[in-house]
């Protein structure tokens, strides 16, 4: 595969395979509107329209078939329908309903992924973070950091040239 065809695969899936993330907060035990916007039916309706909704333990909650007239949803979960956007409902949210849900809407030849996270309300979760054992003392981390700042100083450089220039160009027009 040439480079022109590896670009052309990646900007397809682009337009074919899209993610979103978005964050919600609520205690326990509280009913929660969980909404999954798209923008499928911006230009009108849909005929053939699927959307799946999953747990962070990825078990099927909610299955809606548009076309059939099919809605699905497990025992405590409903799901609620309007163009445009369709909104898990979670009865009492439990413990294991905090994390990553994920929002499957499927359209003829195209789908998105959409992934609500629901955290407590009130509790910081801790950021994973990627730890590195790099020795400090090895010269081959040195002088890949030292790349890497030098790099950064290019590009903040650059950025600063960047926005400085059209007050410049504005200073000139003063005169």
């Amino acid at each position: 595969m040439d480079r022109k065809e590896l670009m052309l695969m990646i900007l397809m899936l682009h337009f074919v395979f899209q993610v979103t993330a978005l964050q919600l907060h609520s205690p326990l035990m509280q009913n929660l509107s969980m909404p999954c916007e798209y923008d499928y039916e911006a230009h009108g309706a849909i005929e053939q329209l699927s959307v799946q909704w999953r747990s962070p333990q990825s078990q099927l909650l909610c299955h809606f078939i548009k076309h059939k007239n099919y809605r699905n949803c497990t025992q405590g979960y409903s799901a609620l329908y309007t163009p445009g956007n369709i909104t898990l409902i979670i009865q009492k949210v439990k413990e294991e309903d905090f994390g990553k849900h994920v929002c499957s809407v499927s359209k003829r030849h195209a789908f998105l992924d959409y992934i609500i996270e629901l955290t407590q309300e009130g509790c910081a979760q801790p950021q994973d973070e990627d730890i590195m054992d790099i020795p400090l003392d090895d010269p081959a981390a040195n002088k890949a950091a030292t790349k890497i700042q030098a790099g950064f100083r290019g590009h903040m450089t650059r950025k600063k040239m960047k926005d400085d220039k059209p007050r410049e160009e504005k200073q000139r027009d003063k005169k």
